[in-house]
């Protein structure tokens, strides 16, 4: 029951932290777009349109667009009415949304999701209205009459020029006498009229709900001036300009106005904008409730995933293991296009206008550095919190699933865990290949896009040679495609190759017994069962040799243990022999041979039965800790009547200090004296024999050189038994004594070695070096 409740503790935590953040950056970002690209006057709670920014600007633009049909201002074919800076001289362009919204349905700022395009039958009209690019003024008049939202009167020079207020028509084209003419307008359905140069002095008069409205403050237009009119200190109008008088009166509740024009073009819908300006207005009244709503519902959720974190921790680790369970290279895909998709709002583009921002303005406008440099506006909050879960994400791999990805592609391209350099140049050279292939689809896919792109532009077609750069591209992708297919393939042959050069090792190092096992269909199986084969027969030959040898090592230890008892009896009757008294002396001679000889048929006998025990691994061997040195001029003093016979002199070479090694003391004192005596026997008379100790990477080494009487074969192993220096000798010793030092010094965990430099023969026995214990 425990357990279920904090797993479900841990859904719940995470469940909770998941909505509340989602909320949270979704309902955060909303309201900045409502902050920077939207009307601020919407967070202040403020249910009237008429407040917005927005209709401040609609009501700047009528106004220019007024005063240029007073002073004879130009229109352009986009219904642009000019007024310079003189309101009447010079052409100052000024955006005049009312042309596309009376007539075409056009609606300005973007606040209709509806809104109808323009059409043929428009089109038509507009081309007949046009005469040299300019627009028949009283036919631009006719249509804004019909917007019964904006109610408007245009005076020039004393006289009533335009109008669509009911009651006034039949006055245009006569004297204005300064009556209000807004007089007949209600004010509960007009509740916002303008008044410009009613006074003659080129200002504007703004009144609302009945009140006036303090339209230039301290009299200097900035940016930050609610309104875009003339009559600051800074912005005024010019002499032709005050002579024009403009009334304004905007509806409290706007209306769509339809005209059926069945007979010509059909049916046209006036007043949009404003209609649509206040339903904006309105649905981002209800957006802004709604994100405070949210923002506080995501910030109770978060509170609540708060106090169960160390749940959501859990929750935390268990969907790292999910990530876990995918592909690297498809989360790369994924992250890649989360990233695509923010370069489309954060491209150069956006770039050259936030330094465009920053260099040019007195000042940095953070609304315009959102809503252009940014393009805040059409950035949906969504994809924010994608862009946040993807990150989120992305940390949850880096501190749960580092160095444990599973990869696709990019697991079987590295050459992480292969020993041997085959096995490396085969994936490399596989890896080289499909990038390259990958690179080559990649850039026939942007020829494609570019070599279309220009040749719809200057042909309308494509063109073959298009065409032949799709096939190739087409080729690359079916090749990159096998090439991927087969990626476990090629990795599976690197590591058989592995597993065979490592079997080939261990054959060398006499591994006989395991096999190799590759699957049925793994391409080197065949090379595998014919390496078995060979491991087989070394194995059995090394088998026959191996019984071979022990045969041998049977036969020479029973031929010297049957050998030994017939000798021993003819010794001790030579040995009897010896002690008579009355015998010939040639007699005497007889018996002193047959001592000697039966004597070193005895020393043979004994060597041959050592050597063929440390051959067969059954020489007893008692390691200590020793005295190399001390050990030497032991054997040294042993010898010392053989030493003096022999004429010869030694020299030594060996520390003061105890060198210790480890090895039995018996077997390495009969090592050293077969190499003193083979030097005593076999070297020049007159020449001296070398006795050397030396420490050599950390183990310790002792030379034994002699300068042989006898000219040295080349490619003689004097270690193999019975091998001698002087083959032409057929007395003295045995043979085996070089093997015998070689046998009982590898027996004891040592090397011996033979080196043989013209005349200069060098015995080498060397033991690693050990703490005195």
């Amino acid at each position: 029951m425990d357990t279920k409740w904090k797993r479900s503790k841990s859904v719940l935590s995470f469940i909770a932290f998941c909505l509340g953040i989602s909320l949270l950056i979704g309902s955060a970002f909303s309201t900045c777009q409502l902050m920077f690209s939207g009307d601020r006057e919407v967070l202040k709670g403020s249910g009237d349109y008429q407040q917005s920014a927005y209709f401040r600007d609609y009501v700047s633009e009528r106004l220019a667009s007024f005063l240029g049909v007073a002073t004879g201002g130009e229109s352009t074919k986009y219904g642009t009415y000019g007024v310079g800076n003189d309101y009447g001289d010079k052409p100052w362009w000024w955006y005049d949304s009312d042309y596309y919204e009376d007539g075409i349905g056009y609606v300005a700022y973007g606040y209709d999701e509806n809104y109808d395009y323009y059409d043929e039958a428009y089109e038509s009209y507009y081309e007949e209205s046009s005469k040299d690019n300019k627009f028949d003024v009283k036919t631009y008049m006719a249509e804004k009459a019909a917007n019964k939202n904006l109610r408007y009167a245009v005076i020039y020079k004393g006289k009533l020029l335009y109008t669509n207020i009911e009651g006034y028509e039949n006055k245009v084209g006569q004297a204005w006498n300064g009556e209000d003419v807004g007089k007949s307008l209600s004010e509960e359905e007009y509740n916002f009229t303008l008044w410009f140069n009613k006074k003659g002095d080129g200002k504007v008069e703004i009144v609302k709900d009945g009140k006036a409205e303090d339209v230039y403050g301290d009299g200097v237009y900035t940016r930050e001036s609610r309104w875009y009119v003339p009559g600051y200190t800074n912005f005024n109008a010019d002499l032709s300009t005050k002579e024009a008088v403009i009334f304004m009166a905007v509806a409290k509740t706007p209306k769509l106005y339809v005209a059926g024009n069945y007979g010509s073009y059909g049916p046209v819908t006036y007043g949009r904008i404003l209609y649509n300006m206040e339903k904006s207005f309105e649905a981002q009244q209800n957006q802004f409730l709604l994100n405070m709503a949210m923002i506080g519902l995501s910030i109770a959720l978060l509170i609540f995933a708060w106090f169960w974190r160390k749940e959501k921790r859990q929750a935390n680790q268990y969907i790292a293991g999910l990530i876990q369970k995918i592909w690297l290279e498809l989360k790369i895909l994924i992250l890649l296009v989360v990233v695509c998709m923010s370069g489309r709002y954060i491209s150069w583009g956006n770039l050259r206008e936030w330094i465009d921002i920053i260099r040019y303005e007195e000042a940095i406008y953070w609304g315009d550095f959102f809503t252009y440099g940014l393009q805040l506006q059409s950035i949906s909050p969504w994809f924010f919190v994608i862009v946040f879960w993807v990150i989120y994400l992305v940390s949850l791999e880096i501190r749960y699933n580092r160095g444990k990805q599973k990869k696709l592609i990019l697991g079987t391209l590295g050459t992480k865990g292969f020993t041997y350099s085959v096995q490396k140049t085969l994936i490399k050279r596989y890896r080289v290949i499909l990038v390259t292939a990958g690179l080559a689809l990649l850039l026939c896919l942007l020829s494609f896009i570019m070599i279309r792109d220009v040749m719809m532009d200057y042909y309308g077609d494509g063109s073959l040679f298009q065409w032949i750069i799709l096939l190739v591209a087409g080729i690359l992708a079916f090749y990159l495609i096998a090439g991927i297919a087969n990626l476990r393939r090629n990795r599976q042959l690197a590591v058989d190759m592995g597993l065979l050069a490592k079997q080939i090792v261990r054959i060398k190092e006499g591994d006989l017994t395991n096999r190799l096992d590759f699957p049925e269909d793994g391409d080197l199986r065949q090379a595998a069962e014919n390496l078995n084969e060979i491991q087989h027969g070394l194995e059995k030959a090394l088998e026959q040799q191996m019984h071979s040898e022990r045969l041998k090592v049977d036969l020479v230890t029973n031929v010297s243990h049957d050998i030994k008892t017939p000798l021993t009896s003819i010794i001790s009757y030579v040995d009897l022999l010896k002690q008579e008294e009355q015998l010939p002396e040639h007699v005497k001679e007889f018996i002193q041979i047959l001592g000697e000889k039966s004597e070193r048929l005895r020393n043979i006998v004994q060597d041959v039965f050592e050597v063929s025990k440390a051959t067969s691994g059954q020489l007893s061997v008692e390691p200590e800790t020793l005295d190399l040195a001390k050990l030497l001029r032991q054997t040294l003093a042993d010898m010392n009547n053989q030493l003096e016979e022999s004429g010869l002199t030694i020299k030594t070479s060996m520390p003061e200090e105890p060198v210790y090694i480890c090895a039995d003391g018996q077997r390495l004192y009969r090592v050293f004296q077969n190499l003193i005596q083979n030097a005593l026997k076999y070297s020049m008379e007159g020449t001296r024999i070398f006795l050397l100790i030396r420490e050599e990477q950390n183990q310790i080494a002792v030379y034994v050189k002699n300068t042989s009487a006898v000219e040295l074969a080349e490619g003689v192993d004097f270690t193999e038994r019975f091998a001698r220096g002087d083959v032409s000798r057929s007395d003295g010793g045995s043979g085996l004594g070089l093997s015998i030092a070689k046998s009982f010094t590898e027996a004891c965990g040592g090397s011996f070695h033979i080196e043989v430099d013209a005349d200069l023969f060098t015995a080498k026995v060397a033991f690693p070096t050990v703490e005195e214990i």
